[in-house]
């Protein structure tokens, strides 16, 4: 029966011996050799042992082999023993393939920082891949409860991980959430944990998911995204004063308009001027000049009230204050928070025709936006109550 197993012909190898050991995979041959002669020696109840064998074709078979001595002369000798040999090759294929394939989602896991998880709902046991142990910076075996596997994510995202396993656990509630984590020697990380709930006689019994490290990936994203709002922030504001930019404003402006449109409410504006600021710069300097501008945009950003208000420097030394929601009274008591406050500062000015310390000028608009109507009616009128002050003698408020 061996012989077929090989595919030869009776007669054309012996059944134990030299011509047998010689079609024995050499790496089985000493480890298959040495299990029978433990058994010929007494050391084994009986023999028993897997081996690969060449068959004529010149493939290889894989025996399992099993046999026990049932003669032993006078002296103990083994004489004579019984056995079987049993086709392993299709068990063989399979589970090469089996461990093929474990292998292949070892390494992809190790490639992609991805592993997998599984709880038990009835008995809250845990278990998780290699991998998953690699994630926490953990020891293998070293199993936490479900508690302690949560107690891994920052604080902030506990709650959100907690309620999600409660979701799944409860109603069969998937997820997939990205969050902040930190390993157990205490590096911070990102993970993107997923689950999904076994359902058995319409009631969830398992838990089982996937945990990958995405820490690469979500630095470079938040990183991009920092940019982003940097390069949005350099680009709507103003260098010098560090207040919106005139980009800031048109856009702002237009973006409120439209929102008070929506509901019928005003939208206040004051444009401001510094009182004779050619003559500043040229009798203290240009970086004199940079330094009063700093300081004017500064103390009308302390003129408002209410999020949403808007600092932006218009232009020159020419400031304009968005007030979203303000009528012309609410402008007005803004202008002069405005004028008081420079006026508080006691900024010398010895070139000004108007006064020994610095002074503003201040125009004064608010209607109610209107769908259809441009918001730059709002910046004309401001506008014009700002060139009615200049004109009458400046550091006064026109509306």
């Amino acid at each position: 029966m061996t012989r077929q197993q090989l595919g030869y012909p009776p007669g054309e190898i012996g059944e134990f011996g030299g011509e047998w050991h010689s079609i024995i995979h050499a790496a089985d041959r000493e480890r298959m050799l040495g299990a029978v002669e433990a058994h010929f020696r007494g050391e084994t109840p009986a023999y028993e042992c897997e081996f690969r064998v060449r068959h004529k074709n010149g493939h290889w078979i894989w025996l399992l082999s099993r046999g026990k001595v049932v003669e032993r002369d006078a002296f103990g000798i083994a004489v004579r023993m019984a056995g079987t040999h049993m086709d392993l090759s299709r068990r063989k294929a399979a589970e090469a393939q089996v461990q093929r394939s474990a292998e292949m989602l070892k390494r992809t896991g190790e490639l992609a920082h991805i592993g997998g998880w599984e709880l038990d709902l009835a008995t809250s046991r845990v278990d998780w891949t290699e991998q998953v142990y690699r994630i926490h910076e953990l020891e293998p075996g070293t199993m936490p409860s479900i508690e302690n596997a949560i107690d891994f994510y920052a604080p902030e995202a506990q709650p959100l991980i907690r309620a999600a396993v409660e979701a799944g656990a409860a109603h069969g509630t998937p997820w997939d959430l990205e969050l902040p984590f930190v390993t157990a020697k205490g590096n911070p990380r990102w993970v993107r944990a997923q689950g999904i709930a076994v359902i058995e006689d319409g009631k969830p019994v398992r838990l089982l998911g996937a945990f990958q490290d995405i820490t690469e990936k979500k630095t470079i994203v938040l990183e991009m995204h920092r940019l982003n709002e940097q390069l949005t922030r350099l680009s709507t504001t103003d260098a010098l004063t560090e207040v919106g930019n005139r980009r800031m404003f048109d856009q702002t402006l237009k973006t409120e308009w439209a929102r008070a449109a929506r509901r019928s409410e005003p939208v206040g504006l004051l444009m401001i001027d510094i009182d004779h600021f050619k003559e500043y710069n040229d009798h203290y300097g240009h970086p004199s000049g940079d330094v009063c501008l700093r300081q004017v945009a500064r103390m009308v950003g302390q003129a408002m009230r209410r999020g949403g208000e808007l600092v932006a420097r218009y232009g020159g030394e020419e400031f304009a204050l968005l007030l979203p929601g303000a009528d012309l009274d609410e402008a007005r008591r803004a202008a002069e928070r405005c004028a008081q406050i420079v006026g508080d500062a006691k900024i010398e000015h010895r070139a000004s025709a108007t006064s020994a310390w610095l002074t503003i000028s201040i125009g004064v608009a608010s209607q109610v936006a209107a769908a259809g109507v441009d918001c730059g009616m709002l910046v004309e009128i401001a506008d014009a109550a700002l060139y009615r002050a200049k004109r009458c003698g400046r550091a006064r408020i026109e509306y």
